[in-house]
């Protein structure tokens, strides 16, 4: 399989090789990399890669291309401020969910974005500290964007590790048939109304935007 994925034809490497690496005979000096490190290495193999095919791989890319994660001492940061496809919020729970769905909706009215749960607003990555993400079912909020929206917002939901922090991510997709209007009230969602995002937030949407 190492094999597989090193082999090109301007470097060879056959089953000795690996075993030479793997004993310390070659290349004893060049130090492992780290889980992050190799799982990315694969995601953006150029031949073997899942990016083409599977689009939550594909998604996790473009996010840590986003995100620039880095470390600063014992702490994990990104890099930039919440913007118009970034929203950060330090922990997950259910009944935020219409919160959520605001921002979502907002989303779709603009070019997609991320939210991403287990970053705090100065940038610092904390990770989940709980299994709320993990174990919530996407028909529950599914149901809410239906319930509140017309057309409905199309979204899904994974986890990726930022430098050993695990985070969760609501990712939105640019709506296809724009706007995506609310029918009713659902606290904070206002009904009859058109949520856009802009640098940082998500609110009403302005005139002009809403002419282009």
């Amino acid at each position: 399989e190492i094999c597989g994925y090193l082999f090109r034809p301007d470097r060879s490497l056959n089953p000795a090789g690996v075993y030479e690496i793997k004993s310390g005979k070659l290349g004893g000096d060049v130090a492992p990399a780290s889980n992050d490190e190799l799982n990315k290495w694969l995601e953006d193999h150029p031949t073997h890669g899942g990016s083409a095919q599977d689009p939550i791989t594909r998604l996790k890319k473009e996010l840590r291309s986003l995100l620039k994660p880095k470390k600063d001492g014992n702490k994990v940061a990104v890099e930039p401020v919440e913007t118009t496809r970034l929203e950060f919020k330090e922990s997950f729970h259910k009944n935020s969910f219409a919160l959520y769905a605001r921002t979502i909706l907002g989303f779709s009215n603009n070019s997609g974005g991320f939210i991403i749960f287990g970053i705090k607003d100065d940038k610092e990555v904390v990770g989940l500290q709980n299994n709320r993400f993990k174990e919530f079912d996407q028909k529950d909020f599914s149901q809410i964007l239906k319930d509140i929206s017309s057309p409905t917002a199309r979204w899904t939901s994974f986890q990726i590790s930022l430098l050993g922090k695990t985070v969760g991510v609501f990712f939105s997709e640019e709506a296809l048939q724009k706007p995506i209007i609310t029918l009713r009230n659902k606290d904070p969602i206002k009904g009859d109304s058109i949520y856009f995002r802009y640098e940082g937030e998500t609110s009403l949407i302005k005139s002009g935007d809403l002419l282009s």
